[in-house]
This record gives C-alpha cells, sequence and structure tokens, in this order.
C-alpha cells in the first residue's frame, strides 16, 4: 500500500454546518491552505488534515465525525398514510395458479417458490449471522484529472503484481468465506468479474409488482431525480401478501453478482430476497433497520441468457413483532453484474470493468439522490478522494442505533512495499484518531495469519513465510480507517497481506493457495474479534474444510449414487462438519438450494428428472457456517443404457496454483499516467480451475446418448475397472500442471493394465505428453519409455496457445472445419501451453496444430504391449474446445474411432433392473 506512486497532496476536511447539504455552494468556497482554517458564508470550515494510505486523504465529518446525520434522519419511517395501489403485474401473466391453502387472498401467478426447480437454497447460518463485513479492496483504476486526465493504476507492475487487482482478487475469496459464514457483506468496491450489468429500479419496466404497495415520500433514494416513485413500500406479514420481481433480460449465460440497494430506517425488517437464477431458488436476508442506502451483496448466481432469473422482494417475515402492521419492506433497485466504468472526467471513460476501478467511482454510481458526494471533495484529485471514499461511504450506510458497535466491522485489504516481508495491521498514529479498539484488531489480523502460516502441516508454501517483529504499523492516521472517517461506527483497521516489491512475498502474492488461506485467516480473525466482545465465553465455530465427492455412479435415469470423503484434516482448518450438504445440478454451471443428508459419506439421490445428464457438489456443513463446495461430478443413464455401452470420466484437473493464473495485459498507466503497461497475474478460481469439467465432458457425452459415471482421480488406482464394466475410461486432466503430476507412476499403471484387458482410453490434457518427455533432465527413463511405448508419442512443444486452431487429419474425422480453444471467452478457461507431438512408430494421426505438419494435437495409438488396447492421445484439454456443440461432435468422433458407443457384443438383453443391480455393485469397486 505504501510505496511508489505516493501523492502528498494535501487534504481538506469539510466540516458541515446545519444547512442541508444542497444549500452548500462548493463552487465559490475558498480553498485552504495547510494548517488554516477558513469560514464560507454558510458555515462551512475547511480544515487541513493528514489522513489516507498514500500520505494525505480526505475525511467528511461534522463535530465529532456524525456529519451522515445532519444528512439523514436516523429515526426514518414511512408515512403509512401514503398513497398506495393494488398492483396485479404479476397475475396478469399467463401462469398457472398457485396453492390456495393461506388464509390469504388467492393469486393466479406462479410464485418464486413454485418455479424453483429444487428445494429453495438458503445463505448459509454460521459464525458472522448477524454481522455486517463492510469490505475494501484498496486501489483501482483511477483518472488523472490533475493534468493528463488519463486513466492509472495506483500501484506499479512489481514482480508480476498489480496491487490494484491483487486487493481485488484477495477481497472476493474473503467475500466467499464471509457469505459462507452468513455476514452480510457491503462491498466498497465491486465483487465478481462480470463486465455485463442490469440496473432495475423500481420504476423499470422491468420491475413487477403484485398487492398493495405504498409510494414513498423519503427525499433519499435510488435513481434519477425525476423518477415517478422513489422507491415502494409494503407492510411486513406474517403471509405473503406482497411481491416485487425485478426481472431483466441477462444477455449472456455467465455468473453474476447480485446486489440489493434500499434505504434504511427504524420501521424496516430483515428483509427476505429470493434470487432466482439457472439452478433453482436462493433466499438472502439483510436487516435494513441497520444498512441500506448502497448496495448491499446478496451472492453470486449463474444465470441463463434470457429472463428467467430474477430477484424478489417479499413481504412475508418470520418474526412475528416485525408483522404489527408497522414494519415495511422495501422495493427499490436491484442489480445484476457489475458493468463497464462508466465515469467521464474529462478525458473519456476508462473501458475497464467496475471492479478493477477505484472505489470512488463505485460509490458514486451507487449513492442516491439527496446524498452528499462523498466520492468527490472539493480541490483533491481522484486518488486523493479513493482513499477516504469507502469509511466516508460506510459511515453513510450504516444504522448505527440499531444494533452494537461489534455487529459490523470494517476491513480493508491491501499489499505493502519498500523493504520488508511479511503482514502488517495498520492503526492511525494518534489515539483520537483510532476507531475503539483498532489496535487490539490491527494486532489480531497479523497474529492469526502468522499463527496460521506457520503452523506445522497447515499449508505447504513455494517459499518459506516470514514473521515480523512487529506485527503493526501506525506511522500516520491512514484515511480509509480513521475514527472520524467512519464516525466511531465499528472498529476498522487494514491488513497488509505481504510486500508485493519482495520477490519472495511477491511469489505468495501470486499464488491462489496463499490467497485463499488469508481470506480463511482473516474470516478466523473478525470472528474471533467480534466474538471476544460479545459476552460471549464460548469459542466460535468456524465453518467446515470442503469435502470430496469422490464418486457419481447412475442407477437409473432418475437416480444415481454418490459417495464422498470428509474433508481433510488440517490443524487451522475449520471446524469438523455436523451433515452434508448436497448440491445438484442440470448443467454443470448452476446449482440448485442442496439438500441436508446428515453426517454420512454416501447417498442415492433418487427422482431426478428422467431425460439429461445429472451432477453434483458437496458441502460440509457446521454452526460456523459451510465449507466451499467440493469439485463437480456427474452421471447420466441413457434410456438406451441397457443396450448401449457407458464410459467412466475421470476428474484429473487439480491443479489450483501460480501454475494456471491468468495474465492480464494492460499498454500503459500501470502506477501512473506517464508509466508503461505490462502482463500481471490475476487470480480468479473458477476462469483458472473451477471444479465443473466432469460437466464440459458429460454434456458431451449425453448429446451424443452415451452413458457415463465419474470418479475423482484420487481412487482410481485403488478400484478395478473392466472393459466389460465401462466401454472406455476417459482421463480428464486438463491444465494439471507438471509440478502437480499428471500422470504418476501409479496411474500409469493401471492405464497398463486396463489397456491389457483389451480396454479403451482417452487421455487428455495440455501437459500429458510434456511431464513424460520434455527437453529437459527432469523426466526419467521410466517416464519416457511409457511416453514412447504407451502413448506412443514424442514430445515437440508445450507452449501452443488458444489462437491456433486444431485441424483434422486428412480422413482421419468427418470433421473438416479448424476447430478452435477457448480464449477466456467460452464456458471453461483459456487454454494456454498446449502439447504438440509426433508419433513413435505405429499410429493414426487424428488432429494437427495449424498447418504445421508434425505438431499432432491429437492421435489414435495402440500401446506397446496392450493386447489390444486402444488410446487417444490429446495434447489440450477436451473441455476447452468450444462452441459446446463442437465439442461434442468431436467427442463423438472420438469415440467412434475407438469403437465405443455401439451395442456390447454380449449375448441376450438384461433388463434394466439387472443392469442396475450390476451397475451399483461392480462398476465403482474400491
Amino acid at each position: 500500500m505504501k510505496g511508489k506512486g505516493t501523492s502528498g497532496v494535501p487534504a481538506l476536511v469539510f466540516l458541515l454546518g446545519t444547512l442541508a447539504w444542497c444549500s452548500i455552494s462548493f463552487a465559490d468556497a475558498p480553498s485552504a491552505r495547510a494548517s488554516e482554517t477558513t469560514q464560507t458564508a454558510h458555515s462551512v470550515a475547511w480544515v487541513e488534515q493528514t489522513s489516507g494510505t498514500i500520505g494525505e486523504g480526505l475525511v467528511l465529518l461534522r463535530g465529532r465525525g456524525d456529519w451522515q446525520k445532519a444528512l439523514v434522519s436516523d429515526d426514518f419511517r414511512e408515512d403509512l398514510n401514503t398513497t398506495w395501489s393494488e398492483r396485479t403485474d404479476l397475475s396478469r401473466a399467463p401462469m398457472r395458479r398457485r396453492n390456495e391453502r393461506l388464509s390469504a387472498a388467492p393469486r393466479t401467478y406462479m410464485t418464486t417458490k413454485e418455479l424453483a426447480a429444487g428445494v429453495i437454497g438458503k445463505q448459509p447460518t454460521g459464525c458472522l449471522s448477524g454481522k455486517i463485513v463492510y469490505l475494501s479492496g484498496g486501489h483501482g483504476w483511477t483518472c488523472d484529472i490533475t493534468s493528463s486526465s488519463m486513466w492509472y493504476t495506483q500501484r506499479p507492475l512489481t514482480f508480476g503484481i498489480v496491487e490494484d487487482f491483487g486487493n481485488l482478487d484477495q477481497a472476493n475469496m474473503f467475500a466467499d468465506f464471509c457469505w459462507r459464514a452468513g455476514a452480510t457483506i457491503v462491498p466498497l468496491r465491486p465483487l465478481g468479474n462480470q463486465p455485463v450489468e442490469r440496473v432495475v429500479d423500481n420504476t423499470s419496466p422491468q420491475a413487477r409488482f403484485e398487492g398493495r404497495w405504498y409510494t414513498s415520500k423519503s427525499p433519499i433514494y435510488f435513481g434519477k431525480w425525476y423518477d415517478a416513485a422513489p422507491y415502494y413500500f409494503a407492510i411486513a406479514s406474517k403471509e405473503e401478501t406482497a411481491v416485487a420481481r425485478y426481472q431483466p433480460f441477462i444477455p449472456v449465460s455467465d455468473y453474476y453478482p447480485v446486489y440489493c440497494w434500499a434505504r434504511d430506517g427504524a420501521d424496516r425488517v430483515t428483509q427476505t430476497y429470493r434470487i432466482r437464477h439457472a439452478g433453482g431458488v436462493t433466499e438472502v436476508q439483510v436487516n435494513h433497520r441497520r444498512v441500506g442506502k448502497g448496495w448491499i451483496y446478496l451472492g453470486e448466481y449463474y444465470f441463463n441468457r434470457g429472463s428467467d432469473g430474477f430477484v424478489e422482494v417479499t413481504n412475508e417475515v418470520s418474526d412475528p413483532a416485525d408483522a404489527d402492521g408497522k414494519h415495511v419492506v422495501i422495493a427499490d433497485a436491484i442489480r445484476f453484474g457489475n458493468g463497464l466504468g462508466d465515469t467521464n472526467r474529462g478525458g473519456g471513460i476508462s473501458g475497464h470493468p467496475r471492479e478493477e476501478e477505484a472505489a470512488r467511482y463505485w460509490a458514486e454510481r451507487a449513492l442516491p439522490i439527496g446524498a452528499p458526494p462523498l466520492y468527490d471533495v472539493m480541490d483533491s484529485s481522484d486518488q486523493d478522494n479513493n482513499v477516504g471514499t469507502p469509511p466516508r461511504t460506510t459511515a453513510y450506510m450504516n444504522r448505527e442505533s440499531e444494533g452494537t458497535f461489534f455487529d459490523r466491522i470494517y476491513l480493508g485489504f491491501h499489499s505493502n512495499a519498500v523493504g520488508g516481508r511479511g503482514v502488517v495491521g495498520l492503526f492511525g498514529k494518534d489515539a483520537d484518531k483510532r476507531p475503539d479498539h483498532q489496535v487490539e484488531f490491527a494486532e489480531l489480523v497479523a497474529k492469526q495469519l502468522n499463527e496460521d502460516l506457520t503452523t506445522t502441516g497447515a499449508i505447504a508454501l513455494p517459499v518459506p513465510w516470514n514473521v515480523r517483529k512487529k506485527l503493526t504499523d501506525s506511522h500516520i492516521n491512514f484515511g480509509e480507517i480513521r475514527r472520524d472517517a467512519i464516525n466511531n461506527e465499528m472498529c476498522a483497521t487494514i491488513v497488509e497481506v505481504a510486500f508485493h516489491d519482495n520477490p519472495l512475498d511477491a511469489i505468495l502474492l501470486r499464488d491462489p493457495q496463499f490467497r485463499q488461506f488469508v481470506a480463511r485467516s482473516m474470516l478466523k480473525a473478525i470472528t474471533r474479534f467480534l466474538y471476544a466482545h460479545s459476552g460471549n465465553s464460548s469459542q466460535p465455530v468456524f465453518p467446515p474444510e470442503p469435502p470430496r465427492l469422490i464418486s457419481a455412479v447412475a442407477l437409473t435415469t432418475s437416480s444415481v449414487a454418490l459417495q464422498w470423503l470428509p474433508p481433510a484434516e488440517n490443524p487451522v482448518g475449520g471446524d469438523a462438519p455436523e451433515a452434508y450438504r448436497v448440491y445438484y445440478s442440470r448443467d454443470g454451471f448452476s446449482l440448485d438450494g442442496g439438500r441436508i443428508v446428515g453426517l454420512t459419506t454416501g447417498t442415492v439421490i433418487t427422482d431426478l428428472p428422467t431425460t439429461g445428464p445429472h451432477y453434483f457438489r458437496i458441502a460440509a456443513v457446521n454452526r460456523g457456517g459451510e465449507s466451499a463446495p467440493s469439485r463437480l461430478l456427474g452421471a447420466y443413464c441413457s434410456t438406451e443404457a441397457p443396450t448401449r455401452e457407458r464410459v467412466l470420466v475421470v476428474s484429473a484437473f487439480t491443479t489450483f496454483s501460480e501454475d494456471v493464473a491468468l495474465t492480464q495485459s494492460e499498454p500503459l498507466g500501470l502506477g501512473s499516467p506517464l508509466h508503461a503497461g505490462g502482463d500481471f497475474v490475476r487470480l480468479i478460481p473458477r476462469k483458472m480451475n473451477a471444479g465443473n469439467y466432469v460437466s464440459h465432458w458429460g454434456n458431451a457425452l449425453a448429446a451424443n446418448n452415451v452413458s457415463f459415471d465419474s470418479i475423482a482421480s484420487e481412487i482410481l488406482t485403488s478400484m478395478t475397472i473392466s472393459p466389460t464394466n465401462y466401454g472406455a475410461v476417459l482421463l480428464q486432466f486438463g491444465r494439471q500442471s507438471v509440478r502437480d503430476g499428471v500422470l504418476s507412476s501409479q496411474t500409469r499403471r493401471w492405464c497398463e493394465t486396463f489397456a491389457a484387458l483389451k480396454g479403451k482410453l482417452i487421455v487428455s490434457g495440455s501437459n500429458v505428453v510434456e511431464e513424460l518427455d520434455d527437453a529437459t533432465t527432469r523426466p526419467t527413463a521410466t517416464d519416457r519409455a511409457f511416453a514412447r511405448n504407451f502413448l506412443r508419442s514424442r514430445f515437440v512443444r508445450g507452449d501452443l496457445g488458444a489462437t491456433v486452431p486444431l485441424v483434422a487429419e486428412k480422413r482421419a474425422l468427418r470433421t473438416t472445419s479448424p476447430l478452435m480453444l477457448d480464449i477466456g471467452s467460452g464456458d471453461a478457461y483459456r487454454a494456454v501451453g498446449n502439447d504438440a507431438f509426433a508419433l513413435v512408430g505405429e499410429g493414426r494421426p487424428l488432429l494437427r496444430y495449424g498447418s504445421e505438419s508434425g505438431q499432432l494435437a491429437a492421435a489414435l495409438v495402440s500401446p506397446k504391449a496392450g493386447k489390444g488396447g486402444k488410446v487417444i492421445v490429446m495434447g489440450f484439454p477436451l473441455e476447452a474446445i468450444h462452441p459446446p456443440a463442437i465439442r461434442a461432435s468431436l467427442l463423438g468422433e472420438m469415440l467412434e474411432t475407438l469403437g465405443v458407443g455401439r451395442p456390447p457384443s454380449t449375448k441376450g438383453k438384461e433388463s434394466q433392473a439387472s443392469a442396475t443391480k450390476q451397475r451399483s455393485s461392480q462398476r465403482v469397486r474400491r
């Protein structure tokens, strides 16, 4: 956070008078020199103030910092005598009639609960339930309004890192941990990675209402000054009598962060938002007595292209005290996605995704009509403004009178610079500039991370971790965490995770496992801090570690048997699971609400749809929250299953390290408007290894009407599989790195045994041949022998990118058009570093890279001593073939080449019951 790019621009503080904000004429206000106080005609004092993580910053306050109280009445309540209307927007739609058991008037529209494809999901409850986490990832693209009007990052490129983006990636990982622990998250910079946005306001045609809705008289609302209605509210009720549905057209199927916007107030409730996504419906609750007037995160969900997805506000409440006729629910605005930055500061917009921009621009688009320009303090650069924007926005959104000081917390993520290694927690230099308990909080975040990283067996780091003698820093009054900026409404600190200008720390900052470890440690730190001041003598329970789903076997077209392993033990990991939740997906991307199956390691899921493949993920659950989900596995039983062979898909892509990190390139502006650009690392897990690639193979198999089961690679070598059980085994290595191992010695022996039984294999991955036969001294003689004798391949090169087309060899496949790999815009990942190889001995070339002869991408071979076994070697990940229809066509041709998918040669036909019995007893035997 400190270091190059320091501004040093003097800062000012606005001391608001008693007049309304709109009465202050900033154009006439004089500037203040250092250490000078002046007075305007409007009694607004301007005072120089040391602040900020860049040396100087800006804070808005009145008196001792309670400036927002002059702008917003803390006990605001809706006028229940205002105009209302009985809305029927939804019931006019041609939808079937709902269940009419409730005493409320029957409705003719289909409710969200009825539309759910499965059970209704809920945000997990856990150690942070009832707590609000105000989250800031520092810096971001900033406009140089003082001279060039160019956009630049606030920190330079060092050792493959630009802090502005590292902070963003770190905040995203931390937010995921907090959401699964039950927290309400207020992002001061957008979360997720979604350049598409759809914002639906209450007056938008995409917002529809049912039941009695009142028009608010509030002067503070989201939208435009000329909106016909600021927002609508409905009386809270034990039974649902009013809903508001925000239903935009989603242009691209993808993951979207979803946010809500509602004004807080004394008559609010813990409001339920129902998100209908591609997998089903998830309910998230937000207590608007505590927080409002800005975007509040509801989670990230997969939406299909079209208008099937929406967010719904219901007036149904569970607390009888809220259903007293005096409490209300608010329907103002919902946001899907982040969009591209559209702030023009004189030189044009940035053209970058909003999440990559500094917090100041997010606040500008998030704050309501009637709010002060917290993001744009006079006589200051945008970079200086950005320092104080997050805490000012936090204080503005937070309703202090509801709950306690320890029901909310502020955490900023940064990385450090200039001479050092290790983690540092920050607190203010002067005691009167620190929020209460700030020193304790700053020490705790650093201590927690050091303890976790230095515990034996906790994590295998690429380089040793350095524990600093001094855990904290307080050499200035940091503007982002000042007492007067945040109005002392909660504790606040910044965690400087490591030093991005140190080559060893930079290695760690580029490692996604390290970053996720940091996120978990920070979850533990804030939980322990809040628990210590809650009066609760018991120790907090933390969410479990992820379980490991190891097999999915189709028993019938509508039932699948699942097996999983408990979470791996970790001395600093989460607490033990108390149950497991099984998530179901039809497409491999969207998940339903999940179902609890108890503390077991296997189950049979029945009553599934009778068509299409079925996919699953498992999460571990306890009182502390919910783990991240396991890798995805799936199964499919064709309606022709008794008379057709099936295949086994082996999920073997487990790498999650810098080897699969993304590279972002920028032409200029890294560190200042005058700096050059460069390449740097981004850590976006679902674009690196989403763990769902069995679905890419499974969907392709189902498109060819080929049944399949799937297993995790961890159990492959402990299984006995016969070609009579599976017509082929498909090894999906993806971008599995050489460092992590691709074809282990045990896996090779298993492959040789299977081939000796006339088994058929497809081996796909970008490092399959390179691991065994590259030009370095790393491969052993045994490695090279397996490459030459079993795969019948010789390594040529391993640097072929996604822009090189795959071309079918003459008469090898029906495919004649070049095949394209995912360049990062498809449903998998950017396929880089693919293997080209040449045949050793006999074999049948299938695909080559471009027009280069001797650079094969795929070939059919017969291993020496294979006794009839066949292997298709692919030097690229099949899941990276794009689009999915072409992927399915290619896999179908590959299976035909192997002779798989035809009716088996056994005499007679087994009944469906007999086939089911055989699959459950023999197919996955460990």
